[in-house]
């Protein structure tokens, strides 16, 4: 059996984590089985930087209605663009132009204006914002910016996410209790 633990923030991944390791446990128990856990790290929750959140949103005003924008959306899917917000301010738009539901193959472009030329111009409008003025802009994202990890202790992290438990349970019957 193979299983997937997400959450939105890194307490309620480990404990979940732990929860997961449990019903293991538990179905072991039940079933007189044995199992063997086996660890690996998956991606980190979605953590955008606040400000640069704020700069695209007011920078896609001048491209897209108000009434259409929603900002500030972290979500618990995951992939690596998690694990990169919690070392570096980091944003990821998601924009329109599509049609579908996503990760489906129902899923396609419908727009080629709305889903790449306005991001890219509201992209190199904030890149343009973030080094105009001598990286006055770049230079407060990365003062205001608190990282949940070092680089070191990311990889720790992930290192301690790497480990085997091997789950025998004794033939225990009701009369041995």
């Amino acid at each position: 059996m193979e299983n997937t633990v997400r959450a939105y923030n890194m307490s309620a991944l480990a404990d979940a984590d732990e929860k997961a390791t449990l019903a293991v446990l538990g179905a072991c128990i039940a079933t007189r089985a044995s199992a063997t856990v086996v660890s690996t790290p998956g991606y980190l929750p979605l953590r955008q930087d606040k400000l640069l959140s704020e700069r695209f949103y007011e920078l896609s005003k001048q491209f897209i209605p108000q009434s259409s924008l929603y900002m500030g959306r972290d979500m618990i899917g995951s992939s690596d663009i998690g694990d990169v917000g919690h070392l570096i301010p980091t944003i990821q738009p998601t924009m329109g132009g599509v049609t579908g539901s996503a990760h489906t193959n129902t899923f396609c472009l419908s727009d080629k204006t709305a889903s790449l030329i306005i991001p890219a111009k509201i992209l190199a409008q904030l890149c343009a914002e973030l080094v105009y003025d001598d990286c006055r802009l770049a230079a407060r994202v990365k003062s205001e910016f608190v990282p949940v990890y070092t680089r070191e202790e990311y990889i720790a992290y992930l290192d301690g996410l790497f480990y085997t438990k091997k789950l025998n349970i004794p033939q225990v019957t009701i009369k041995d209790i």
